[in-house]
């Protein structure tokens, strides 16, 4: 008996995105159903070219039993968990990531209610080519183009902690400048 899997890839995506692997679950499936399986979406980039399941079982014939499957990466427990560690800790990055601009929008915002004025564009430009080159690159990357903290420091290969300090240090010497050079 062959059985074809049929499912829409961006459904899966968009239901699991940022949901943590739970080691237990997959080993409660895996002794339920035999296999368990994850996308390869949610473990790579889009452009990812290798096969689209990473399928996780116990079963040392199941290529066999599942030919439809055999092309697909097929592993162990033993050698899931590792990578699911590294998944959870990615979704963990992130998920802290998108907790501290969703501070940040809204502590700028009250900012921006509390004072009055405003920074006029040109002020705004000689501030920030004030700032040295690294910490103006982020701020750009950060601000103008929509760059996560994450996506900033893979590009850099730095932490996402040192560019999020840069960014706030960057902020902080823009607020000086400003205080500094237009209430005179």
């Amino acid at each position: 008996m062959i059985y074809i899997i049929n499912f829409n890839m961006e459904d899966i995506k968009l239901k699991t995105e940022y949901l943590k692997i739970d080691m237990e679950l997959v080993r409660e499936i895996i002794r339920d159903k035999g296999y368990y399986y994850i996308t390869a979406e949610r473990l790579f980039d889009k452009r990812f070219v290798g096969s689209k399941l990473y399928i996780v079982t116990d079963d040392p014939d199941f290529k066999e039993k599942h030919p439809q499957l055999a092309e697909m990466t097929i592993m162990s427990v033993v050698e899931f968990e590792p990578i699911a560690q590294v998944v959870n800790d990615y979704i963990g990055q992130e998920d802290k990531e998108r907790h501290r601009e969703r501070i940040d929008i809204e502590s700028h915002e009250v900012q921006n209610l509390i004072t009055d004025e405003s920074i006029d564009q040109v002020s705004l430009r000689q501030a920030i080519s004030a700032l040295d080159t690294l910490q103006r690159e982020r701020l750009i990357s950060y601000y103008f183009y929509g760059e996560s903290f994450t996506e900033i420091a893979r590009r850099q290969n730095v932490s996402a902690r040192a560019v999020s300090y840069s960014i706030r240090l960057a902020e902080k010497k823009i607020k000086e400048y400003y205080c500094t050079f237009t209430k005179k």
